[in-house]
């Protein structure tokens, strides 16, 4: 399935954060164009690679790349070609006011959090949580996650209304650990890149949000100690709901990780559920960065 409806005609994809291997993305452009009936664009300095080998190019040149992408009136779209890290770094130096001009969506996840992060910080709307180029292929070959992009961008632009949450086919609906109804802006992050912005200017307040959180390869004892930090940090305590997604590779039982959940979810006001399909693997339920939902006593969510 095409994840991108017609109006984008050109795709940029630059890489903010780690390093791109040629192998990994290259054979992924043919796919995008074949199924997107769009141009892309790598950008200039994607491939290439810094001293410290885990950014995939200089904080300058991973700048520029950003900025050469809000400059271009032909792109429709950013496709950011994988996480990682480094994103943060980015975030004082950019030009706010043409992003905000510019408006045009901006996808990924894990590292790109933190522009997710800031942008929305910074009054921008136009933030997509999805897979990223170097796993297009997956994303395409995956009715369940290409078809929910698609959903997310058509909303954006107005083509459709609002839609109910639905889980792959042969799935449980996502676990209650806590009753009770909310409404407000989805944030979907990365726990670990969103604790790293804890005090920052680029933290949104998070007051009635639903916050959806994921992780990749943290050990319990750090995943307990970044949800302690929210907590620390009033966070847990401000949110209207907070949703579970999946943290993959911790190297825990199942029975450390729902501790870990059942400890922190006594600080939300509001519903609390686990076992979404979001994180570090498909299938992969893509959302619009603080876009609103709402969240019934049955448990179920509607992207309003």
């Amino acid at each position: 399935m095409n994840p991108f409806p017609e109006n984008i005609k050109k795709i940029s994809i630059p890489a903010p954060a780690g390093p791109v291997k040629k192998e990994a993305l290259l054979p992924q452009i043919p796919v995008i164009e074949r199924h997107s009936k769009a141009k892309t664009e790598i950008k200039t300095h994607v491939f290439e690679g810094s001293p410290e080998k885990y950014y995939s190019a200089p904080e300058a040149s991973r700048l520029a790349d950003l900025k050469a992408c809000y400059e271009d009136a032909e792109t429709d779209l950013i496709l950011c070609a994988r996480g990682g890290y480094g994103t943060g770094l980015l975030l004082p130096q950019l030009d706010w006011e043409l992003v905000r001009k510019r408006n045009i969506p901006l996808l990924g996840y894990s590292d790109i959090t933190a522009l997710h992060l800031g942008m929305y910080s910074k009054g921008v709307r136009s933030c997509f949580v999805s897979p990223m180029a170097a796993k297009f292929s997956e994303t395409e070959a995956d009715e369940y996650s290409s078809g929910a992009l698609r959903n997310a961008l058509m909303q954006f632009y107005g083509k459709t209304g609002s839609y109910k949450f639905k889980m792959p086919d042969g799935r449980p609906m996502p676990r209650t650990i806590k009753s009770g109804e909310a409404q407000g802006a989805l944030f979907a992050v990365n726990l670990a890149v969103m604790t790293s912005l804890c005090g920052t200017a680029y933290m949104p307040d998070m007051s009635g949000a639903v916050l959806l959180i994921e992780d990749v390869g943290e050990a319990p004892h750090r995943l307990d100690r970044m949800m302690a930090q929210l907590h620390l940090c009033g966070i847990l305590e401000k949110l209207g709901a907070l949703i579970y997604g999946q943290f993959t590779e911790s190297g825990a039982g199942e029975d450390i990780l729902e501790l870990i959940r059942q400890r922190y979810a006594k600080y939300v006001k509001g519903p609390v559920l686990a076992d979404f399909p979001f994180g570090h693997g498909f299938p992969f339920f893509s959302s619009r960065f603080g876009g609103e939902i709402r969240i019934d006593m049955k448990s179920e969510i509607i992207f309003l």
